[in-house]
């Protein structure tokens, strides 16, 4: 955190990844050379055509939501050191900026976001809003205890299933333009 260069030995930084990277239950073993991009693609545009009719127009919807596979590249990981904390574990990150998914997320986060934002009435965009918050309360008492809670390797933990099955009742998705959303939004997360 605040910019601090930090020096690990690769082996260090290795041996971490590879620890990381073995949890089976997170992660699958690719052969050597292996491309899952063809695959992913093919469930993608699957999932898609009965949701965009490709008749509608001379210029496909599912070409755009699903980019060719040449077009795109498989994420790689990398890890960043959380040095305040002990042992120093990784963060790990999977950039997905250039994988065949990508576009359909950013077009799942657009069609997300207004429900999200209904329903999220109590948040902050930073630890500077909380703290010009908490100034201007003027009811806090001397006995008012502050505290910060630590989630552990979150995106690794969070129950894609649970989450896929709780959208129904949190979300209407008939303000929507697509009716096979819930069903689209499960297959796209596993």
């Amino acid at each position: 955190k605040g910019g601090k260069v930090c020096v690990v030995t690769t082996e260090s930084y290795n041996a971490k990844m590879c620890d990381h990277l073995g949890n089976t239950a997170l992660y699958k073993r690719l052969r050597a050379n292996a491309n899952p991009n063809r695959t992913v693609r093919r469930q993608l545009v699957n999932i898609l055509q009965p949701i965009y009719n490709p008749k509608s127009s001379t210029h496909s919807p599912v070409e755009k939501l699903a980019p060719s596979v040449d077009s795109c590249s498989i994420p790689e990981p990398y890890g960043l050191l959380k040095v305040h904390k002990p042992g120093a574990p990784l963060r790990v990150i999977v950039p997905a900026f250039s994988a065949v998914t990508s576009v359909i997320a950013k077009e799942l986060n657009r069609l997300l976001r207004p429900f999200v934002s209904d329903r999220i009435t109590h948040r902050l965009p930073d630890s500077k809003a909380l703290v010009d918050k908490l100034i201007s309360l003027d009811s806090l008492s001397m006995h008012s205890h502050l505290c910060s809670l630590d989630v552990s390797a979150l995106y690794d933990n969070v129950d894609i299933g649970a989450v896929i099955e709780g959208l129904p009742r949190a979300f209407d998705y008939s303000r929507t333009r697509h009716p096979n959303m819930h069903s689209s939004l499960a297959k796209c997360s596993t």
